[in-house]
């Protein structure tokens, strides 16, 4: 399974806002420029955030985007199947037609949907607020000046 660019970038967005203070609205523009996307697109993702219960939105000056529910309760799983559908590795009215005519289609079909309920799962475990906290960790890294002193 390969994740589209724009779920990749809701992902980055969805993380900053996961960031931001909770009684802030981020407008689109600003994530746009901080995660280098650009900014129609992320417009039109967050439309789609919208409509699938991630996100809630406000126009005007003071306006932006939210969270709609506590960034732990958001899993990466939530936001792949708002953007992408179900994860699916296989065609399940073909391999049901395939299995029924052989017994090692039928293997192969039934291995397939125990790897998506497994990917389902891994999806299921990180969290927006456990990104958020990877990010932390890793900007403040970031800041940190290294400084090295040379001997001779």
């Amino acid at each position: 399974m390969k994740l589209s660019r724009k779920t990749r970038y809701a992902l980055g967005a969805l993380v900053a806002l996961a960031r931001a203070p909770a009684d802030q609205a981020v407008q689109v523009r600003q994530l746009a420029a901080q995660e280098g996307v650009p900014a129609r697109f992320l417009e039109q993702i967050f439309q789609d955030l919208r409509r699938a219960g991630l996100v809630t939105g406000r126009r005007g000056p003071k306006g932006g985007f939210r969270l709609r529910r506590a960034a732990e309760r958001i899993s990466l799983l939530d936001v792949v199947r708002a953007l992408e559908g179900p994860v699916r590795l296989r065609a399940a009215e073909q391999d049901l037609e395939a299995a029924e005519a052989s017994p090692n289609a039928e293997a192969v079909a039934n291995g397939l949907r125990a790897a998506e309920e497994r990917l389902e799962a891994a999806l299921a475990s990180p969290s927006l607020a456990e990104l958020a906290d990877e990010a932390d960790r890793l900007a403040r890294r970031r800041a940190v000046p290294r400084s090295y002193t040379y001997a001779i």
